[in-house]
């Protein structure tokens, strides 16, 4: 009798494991599934990295500006990433920074009538120009400085192209974020 009574808690205890596991998992499942079509609205989901769009190159006066500055006015309102630096800018005076904070870079776009080869554009000769103006304070992650003299600006910024044109300058704000402020949605 004593076997009996041993071999029907084993059963039972087979019984009670197996309908445990089958609970868990259906359990697991439930929630699993209740998190793909509801999901919670703590905190905003993380963009991947490649939501963000990038530039990374070399900028100067006119032709050479073209690229940046159709990217940002192309992504007008978004985080974008950028890692540019404007090597013919070096020792002029179409940046505003020192070696640790560049917050203000003017490239020429054009000038009316063109100028002779060589020569440096200037207001004085009916040139017009951009300025990519850092507005905020720069992090770790994002800002401007020069590197071997040559101003660069490198991270994420938000963009906001203003159209606005005062004293022959549109000015491009950027406004210097975090990695974590730039992927947020």
């Amino acid at each position: 009798m004593a076997e009996d009574e041993t071999a029907g808690r084993r059963r039972r205890i087979g019984i009670s494991l197996g309908t445990l596991v089958a609970l868990v998992t259906l359990a697991t499942g439930i929630l699993t599934l209740r998190d793909q079509l509801f999901p919670r609205d703590e905190d905003p989901p993380l963009k991947g990295s490649s939501e963000i769009q990038r530039f990374d190159g070399v900028a100067g006066h006119f032709e050479e500006s073209r690229a940046i500055l159709g990217f940002l006015d192309q992504h007008d309102g978004e985080p974008v990433q950028i890692d540019v630096s404007f090597p013919d800018l070096a020792g002029t005076g179409n940046y505003i920074g020192d070696p640790g904070s560049v917050t203000y870079v003017q490239v020429f776009t054009e000038c009316t009538p063109d100028l002779p080869s060589g020569q440096e554009p200037s207001f004085a000769d009916g040139c017009m120009a951009t300025s990519l103006e850092l507005d905020g304070p720069q992090n770790d992650d994002s800002g401007g400085f020069l590197q071997h003299g040559v101003p660069v600006l490198k991270g994420y910024f938000s963009v906001d192209v203003t159209g606005a044109l005062q004293m022959g300058v549109t000015p491009i704000f950027l406004e210097p974020l975090t990695f974590e402020e730039a992927t947020r949605s």
